[in-house]
């Protein structure tokens, strides 16, 4: 899952989407959902991680923050929902 919570550079935010979905084509086994909504303008990463953790099969949320889209290789964070347990 990859969270949009910064807004004003769609040029920047549609790289990143070119990015990842390159790097999902290339393993069918690698699925990305994009959140896109105004909602998430500034959203900390405690508020997505929390509305994460609903989502029983989300590991991993990746957010697309301003710091993604000013950075020339528009690193994205990644947080670890801790939905899964280890065995």
């Amino acid at each position: 899952m990859v969270v949009r919570t910064a807004y004003g550079d769609d040029e920047a935010w549609g790289i990143v989407r070119d990015l990842l979905l390159a790097a999902a084509s290339q393993d069918p086994y690698i699925g990305v959902h994009f959140i896109d909504d105004l909602e998430w303008v500034g959203a900390s990463v405690d508020e997505v991680l929390e509305a994460s953790r609903s989502d029983p099969h989300c590991s991993v949320v990746f957010i697309a923050d301003a710091l993604t889209m000013e950075a020339t290789h528009h690193a994205l964070p990644a947080v670890n929902t801790g939905t899964h347990s280890r065995q």
